[in-house]
């Protein structure tokens, strides 16, 4: 995975995992199978927790570094805090409470 994938997965909030081949215990790679048990040509891969580890302390400091860069400037924060309330806190669902109904002999049930 090269630095460009993880800052772009990171940006776009997406959790990595880093894989490697899966290996038996001659240390020969396996390959996926069809429904008649043949070679599919493929290779099978499983998590690699040790270097998903790593990958995942990485993108917590590309998340620390973009936070204090967007925070570093007032003018940018503003602009983006603005572009942020206008995309996502402008929206308010309607509610409902019926207290504006007169029903007369109504159940209070």
């Amino acid at each position: 995975m090269t630095a460009l994938d993880i800052i772009e997965g990171t940006l776009h909030g997406r959790i990595l995992k880093m894989t490697k081949p899966k290996q038996d215990e001659d240390g020969n790679v396996i390959y996926k199978k069809d429904r008649d048990g043949y070679d599919t040509g493929e290779k099978e891969y499983i998590t690699d927790p040790k270097a998903t580890a790593i990958l995942q302390q990485k993108q917590k400091e590309i998340r620390a570094k973009f936070n204090e860069w967007v925070f570093a400037d007032r003018d940018r924060r503003e602009t983006l805090v603005d572009i942020y309330n206008v995309q996502f806190n402008s929206i308010r669902l309607r509610e409902f409470d019926g207290s504006h109904l007169n029903l007369k002999d109504k159940s209070p049930e």
